[in-house]
């Protein structure tokens, strides 16, 4: 019988480069699909929760929800958070985390923190629109005159995202915290504008973050073009571009 001959040392050596090549190729490939995935987990979480914003207006005379500074704040007439108020239309917090966000636990006044937001596990990605937060009564949706352009929800560093009231245009028109909202740079209110941050490597997903517009839509905006429309960009966000 003839005798079976085993592979040599260069043979293997070929089999491991080979198998080296294709993960080198493969796994950036993986890597996209599988953010991709989470990219557009994200997108239906913030669907889900701009649904429910809408829902919660048609029950409040056409109105949507205060954020008030003083969120949760007992004895204040404003106070309000805007994850609490949608939550009985989201009916699950799961929907408030962005599953590519590596910000979790939510930092804030502790005197909102009851019934779910009392768990541990709650995580808030999404900033909801400063503006729109502080109009005391509940803004009317009646006052968007462009609710395809206006933002409502996105991804965010903050529960809220920023009114930037110290910065001038058109730097103020640039929104920051959704910009960068994988966080890891100091944000305080109002944060610096530099255009030598690479903001792209701050966004959660390829480069830009899931923004929710008045109107239910979602869509992905790169990072560098968060911008109003009085700072040279395609979004709505201040009272002035209502």
């Amino acid at each position: 019988m003839q005798r079976r001959r085993g592979f040599t040392l260069i043979e293997l050596l070929v089999v491991v480069a080979i198998i080296s090549i294709l993960a080198a190729i493969l796994f950036p490939v993986f890597a996209k699909a599988r953010e991709k995935a989470r990219q557009s987990a994200c997108n239906m979480n913030l669907r889900q929760l701009s649904m429910g914003l809408m829902q919660y207006a048609q029950d409040y005379s056409d109105t949507l929800p205060n954020y008030y500074w003083a969120e949760g704040e007992a004895g204040n007439p404003w106070s309000a958070t805007w994850f609490a108020a949608v939550y009985p239309y989201a009916k699950s917090i799961a929907v408030y985390e962005c599953p590519t966000s590596p910000i979790k636990g939510h930092q804030t006044w502790d005197v909102w923190v009851w019934g779910p937001f009392a768990d541990t596990l709650y995580t808030n990605n999404y900033g909801y629109n400063e503006i729109i937060g502080n109009w005391q009564g509940g803004l009317s949706l009646t006052r968007l005159s462009a609710s395809t352009d206006t933002v409502l929800l996105a991804d965010s560093s903050s529960s809220w995202i920023g009114g930037y009231w110290s910065l001038v245009w058109p730097d103020r028109a640039f929104l920051r915290r959704v910009a960068g909202a994988r966080g890891g740079f100091a944000c305080d209110c109002p944060p610096v504008v530099s255009s030598a941050i690479d903001w792209e490597t701050y966004s959660l997903h390829t480069g830009g973050s899931n923004i929710a517009f008045a109107d239910g839509h979602v869509k992905m905006v790169k990072a560098t073009k968060v911008r109003t429309i009085s700072g040279y960009g395609d979004l709505r966000y201040y009272e002035n571009e209502w």
